[in-house]
């Protein structure tokens, strides 16, 4: 049965080969810290991996999407393309709009495209 920890003694010891330990002290010579500090390194950075490996799942995942979706409008322009929408644009005569709208040659540009 595993022992309760003792607050008194925040450090515990563990077990490892002596390569391992021999591993893990050069680590923490070049990182400049502690042994203990670098087992807390190490942990954060298997954390990170796994985060890592997930966000790569997911990006391959969405990678495969996007080529599907890609390939779904090629075959739309293939057969003629979408049919285009036609949306209503008020006319800005008579309406209150500000003065940087009224006159602004973009105005008939987005009305072409809508």
């Amino acid at each position: 049965m595993p022992r309760k920890p003792n607050p008194l003694r925040p450090y515990t010891t563990v077990r490892i080969r002596r390569e391992t330990a021999e591993k893990l002290r050069r680590m923490a010579r070049e990182n400049d810290t502690t042994m203990g500090s670098m087992v807390e390194i190490l942990i954060r950075e298997r954390r990170l991996e796994e985060q890592l490996a997930k966000i790569e799942t997911a990006l391959r995942r969405q990678e495969m999407l996007l080529k599907r979706l890609l390939q779904a409008v090629e075959e739309l322009r293939a057969v003629g393309g979408v049919a285009r929408r036609e949306v209503e644009v008020p006319e800005l005569e008579g309406l209150e709009v500000p003065d940087f709208v009224r006159g602004n040659p973009w105005l008939a540009v987005i009305r072409e495209r809508a």
